[in-house]
């Protein structure tokens, strides 16, 4: 039986590292769905606004790690392939070695920062547009950022190994992590802990992280020897990273202000209650859009390939038939759950009214739709190995926080209107006027 899996998994391209990657990703899955049920029916409408401007706020993290993650895994892959090679004088175990010493003293200051300043606007922000008294939530946000911030410490350790090869190994890590995490996420809540019981997830994933890190075989050990004397023997950080780090950076940033500051501007805004039902909204069409963009980065590898093989009719049709599978899938959730919100208040269950009303909610199932075309074109034009969506990212990231900022002020479904408005007024028609010379290329 094993034997025979074992020849099928080949036979498809699945490994021990896609397998696992996969089973993570469709563990996330299913705990933001079970999720979406149990915030409603533990918490009250303000705890539940609440809960969801602290995991938008979280988000700022963004601004302290810059993209470097993914920087770093790219290089350390190279750098290990040319040391597994041939590396008689040492000079990639050196290079490596640089990477680690920079990387801890990154991460330390990032960390911190990202505690004290992200800690301190949440501190201001409940403190002055809150409902709650700061007993219920001054604690839990306090140990949510600081446990986030260990979190953030350790990252760039875990990239490195990825950067090892050993994808398949921090995967199941995550997978452990999440496992445990959510088991104690959900039984604090049903215990009636409210909102402490949000940072066990990120604390669970902090204390195996630690452990993995100092037990594991994950191959780190022979690189913390600290930083070369010869700088020669350094990575170029101005040379070799930063032009690729502030692209990812720029880029990631701008998805933040694009899908992440809904809810925090509306809780200062309307409050927690208009927040939590904003909240929980985006929180489920994000969960469909999440199915369709896997749908789309399954295939990339593919895409990759075929441009490698310059197979230009073979890539088209791939990508005509994945986006069609995305897209079908992202309208079909779309519409399942605008559907069965209507039904559900026409029976007035109770359930519905921690959503948004009506009006926003298809707003944001047309947003998401537009987010996952765009997503697919952009996913296109990066296979090819470039990233032209620098500029209409920026520019779709700007537009939205300004117009957000001012509708929020009015109601959700205006806010959530100045996103779709941006999606397809300005986001998808860059994007696709970009398309069209990679898609020419391709003929």
């Amino acid at each position: 039986m094993k034997s025979s899996l074992a020849r099928w998994s080949a036979a498809i391209g699945v490994d021990f590292h896609i397998a696992t990657t996969l089973l993570l990703r469709g563990w996330s899955i299913v705990a933001g769905v079970v999720m979406l049920f149990a915030i409603p029916a533990t918490l009250n409408e303000q705890q539940q606004g609440y809960y969801f401007t602290f995991s938008s706020l979280l988000g700022l993290q963004i601004f302290f790690e810059l993209g470097l993650n993914q920087v770093i895994t790219q290089i350390v892959s190279k750098e290990v392939s040319l040391l597994s090679t041939s590396d008689p004088e040492g000079l990639h175990l050196d290079r490596l070695r640089s990477v680690m010493a920079i990387l801890r003293r990154w991460y330390a200051v990032a960390a911190a920062l990202f505690f004290l300043i992200a800690s301190l606007i949440g501190v201001a922000m409940f403190q002055q547009s809150g409902t709650l008294p700061w007993q219920a939530w001054a604690g839990p946000w306090i140990a949510l950022t600081a446990v986030t911030a260990v979190n953030l410490f350790f990252s760039s350790s875990l990239a490195v190994s990825e950067g090892c090869g050993s994808i398949g190994q921090v995967a199941r890590l995550r997978l452990i992590q999440s496992l445990i995490g959510y088991a104690l996420v959900w039984a604090a809540l049903f215990s009636g802990l409210g909102l402490w019981a949000i940072p066990f997830n990120a604390f669970v994933a902090s204390i195996c992280t630690f452990i993995w890190l100092r037990h594991a075989d994950h191959g780190l050990g022979r690189f913390r020897q600290g930083m070369p004397s010869d700088t020669s023997r350094r990575v170029d950080w101005r040379r070799e990273v930063l032009p690729f780090q502030w692209r990812i950076a720029a880029s990631w940033i701008s998805g933040y202000l694009m899908y992440q500051l809904f809810t925090p501007l509306v809780f200062v805004h309307l409050g927690p209650a208009m927040a939590g039902r904003l909240g929980i909204t985006l929180a489920i069409f994000l969960a469909i859009q999440s199915v369709g963009v896997s749908w789309i980065s399954a295939r990339l590898p593919s895409m990759t390939r075929l441009i490698t093989l310059h197979d230009g009719p073979a890539l088209r049709q791939l990508f005509r038939r994945t986006m069609f599978g995305a897209l079908g899938i992202t309208a079909a959730g779309c519409v399942l759950v605008v559907a069965l919100v209507v039904t559900l208040g026409a029976q007035e269950w109770s359930v519905v009214q921690r959503l948004t009303d009506l009006p926003t909610l298809i707003a944001v199932a047309i947003a998401t739709f537009g987010n996952t075309l765009a997503f697919g074109l952009a996913s296109f034009m990066r296979a090819h190995g470039e990233e032209p969506m620098l500029p209409p990212s920026i520019a779709a990231g700007v537009l939205t926080l300004a117009g957000a900022y001012v509708a929020s002020t009015q109601g959700t479904f205006l806010t959530i209107l100045v996103q779709a408005l941006v999606t397809f007024v300005v986001l998808l028609p860059w994007t696709f006027t970009l398309f069209t010379r990679y898609w020419q290329r391709a003929a």
